[in-house]
């Protein structure tokens, strides 16, 4: 007779909350969410540089925060903010991809996108609209926000935000298009969903074995091909990856190894490639910023692949809800995205160890949960993408930090260090001098 805890029971659709939660909180949430959608654009300057207030108020929300903190978060935010843009013209399904990549069309592309969850509902519109023509090369494009916004609007249910997140797509470049296949135009017929019934989970069926994904980021570190491809100098490094033909096809190629080596059929599986995912993009962001061998060192934590690892949250929130061809899809254009930032910001050695033996300045580790201190000095930091990120690492230790094959401590002194970098984000970790 066992005696193993099983927790979660269904961590498919395990998102992080904690108590806090109020009515008062919730009706402020609601209202600073509709004045942020009334008033202001998606991009606060030209050069689509994104408005994070709806992040920072939902990651806040989730983690507790009471209305005053809200209320302090939109007025952060708000003064920096450019008004809503005037509608263009109105958007139709015949006229969907005339104004693709252009920000001033935010306006028109929101008005379309709210009409189509009106009629169709949040999951039905993304997984149409997500996968017809360059749209899911479009959602990963500027730096991840959105596929951010999107799963943040998934996750907590709110169609506005589903509706500005598809509009911020629409309006993001495709950076990815050569590398994704295109998909049929709009289709108003969507592929059935398998009536596959959930399991509970058991003492053997969490995902387990090789983490291939993490095996060939340690590979790519050492792969000389790419040492002439991006220079520590360029100032847009991804691009520069990017443009380069031969080094995206070798990328492609360690994709490749990893669609190939694993299974992608059943819910089992999908659940066991975001794991893969999530633990590589964790540590490509956690264990590889420590220049230093002194345990006290503060390290360098990248801007890009931070983003990778915020992301890959909303990649657990939205995977259940697809077709699997949708799902593999999903999870395998965020790996090339975040194999490509790791790629264009200096491919840095993952040092596990260094991240597991981190000297917090700020936390002692002596609480009987170390969680709880993380979590109240993120509510009440200014940087939005601390919060972001302390949210997804707290995720990930949930669903994987008590398995057998666990990353034991990375996720919390992961977390830790984010907190202590205080939102000082180094950009190209890979092209510094690192102690050996």
């Amino acid at each position: 007779m066992s005696f193993l805890p099983k927790a979660p029971l269904r961590p498919e659709f395990v998102n992080l909350v904690l108590p806090g939660i109020t009515a008062r909180s919730t009706t402020t949430a609601k209202a600073l969410l509709e004045k942020n959608n009334r008033n202001h654009h998606i991009f606060f300057n030209e050069e689509k540089f994104h408005n994070h207030m709806s992040h920072h108020i939902l990651a806040a929300y989730a983690l507790g925060a009471d209305e005053k903190r809200l209320d302090a978060i939109y007025e952060q935010h708000a003064t920096y903010q450019r008004a809503i843009p005037p509608v263009l013209e109105q958007v139709t399904r015949d006229n969907f991809t005339k104004h693709l990549d252009n920000a001033d069309a935010y306006s028109s592309y929101l008005q379309f996108f709210n009409g189509e969850i009106k009629e169709h509902g949040i999951i039905n519109t993304v997984r149409r609209f997500v996968w017809s023509g360059d749209i899911l090369s479009r959602l990963f494009g500027g730096a991840l926000h959105p596929i951010i916004h999107v799963g943040y609007g998934v996750e907590f249910s709110v169609p506005g935000m589903v509706a500005e997140g598809l509009a911020m797509a629409a309006c993001s470049s495709n950076l990815l298009d050569p590398l994704i296949p295109k998909h049929p135009e709009l289709s108003e017929t969507l592929r059935a969903l398998p009536a596959e019934p959930l399991a509970v989970r058991t003492e053997s069926d969490a995902p387990t074995g090789e983490n291939i994904l993490v095996s060939i980021v340690n590979e790519i570190n050492t792969d000389a091909f790419f040492n002439p491809v991006v220079k520590g100098d360029e100032a847009n490094r991804t691009a520069v990856l990017c443009d380069s033909k031969e080094a995206m096809e070798k990328l492609q190629g360690y994709l490749t190894r990893w669609k190939q080596e694993k299974t992608w059929v059943t819910r089992e599986d999908h659940q066991a490639r975001v794991k893969e995912l999530i633990q590589a993009c964790v540590l490509a962001y956690g264990a590889t910023g420590f220049t230093s061998k002194d345990p006290e060192v503060l390290p360098n934590l990248d801007f890009f692949l931070m983003h990778a690892m915020t992301s890959v949250y909303f990649i657990h929130v939205l995977v259940p809800h697809l077709h699997p061809e949708e799902a593999n899809g999903l999870i395998q254009t965020h790996a090339l995205m975040c194999l490509a930032y790791y790629t264009a910001f200096g491919r840095p050695k993952v040092r596990v160890d260094r991240l597991l033996n981190y000297k917090s300045a700020t936390f002692a580790n002596d609480e009987p949960n170390d969680w709880a201190h993380v979590f109240k000095v993120a509510v009440q930091g200014d940087d939005e993408h601390v919060i972001k990120a302390v949210r997804s690492l707290a995720l990930a230790q949930l669903l994987y930090g008590h398995g057998e094959d666990d990353l034991g401590q990375v996720y919390i002194k992961a977390a830790q260090a984010t907190i202590d970098v205080q939102g000082n984000w180094s950009r190209g970790i890979g092209f510094l001098e690192f102690e050996e």
